[in-house]
C-alpha cells in the first residue's frame, strides 16, 4: 500500500540522485562567495566550514545507493 509520504520520498531521492552535480556546483559557488565576501580569515573559515559541514550532512542523509 503506497502512501503519499512513500511516493514523495521516492521522488525526492530520485531527484536528489540526479542533481548531485548541482549540489557540487552550488558548493563551489558558495565557498567562493564566502571567500570574497568576508574580510577576515576567521569569518571565511567559519562560513566555508559550515557550508562544507552542511553539504556533508546532506550527503550522509542519503541512502548509500544514491551517493
Amino acid at each position: 500500500m503506497w502512501t503519499f509520504a512513500v511516493i514523495f520520498l521516492q521522488l525526492f531521492f530520485r531527484y536528489f540522485s540526479y542533481t548531485h552535480a548541482l549540489l557540487g556546483g552550488a558548493l563551489v559557488y558558495l565557498c567562493a562567495y564566502w571567500f570574497f565576501h568576508f574580510e577576515t580569515w576567521l569569518e571565511r573559515c567559519i562560513s566555508i566550514g559550515l557550508t562544507l559541514l552542511a553539504a556533508w550532512l546532506v550527503v550522509k542523509c542519503l541512502p548509500a545507493k544514491y551517493r
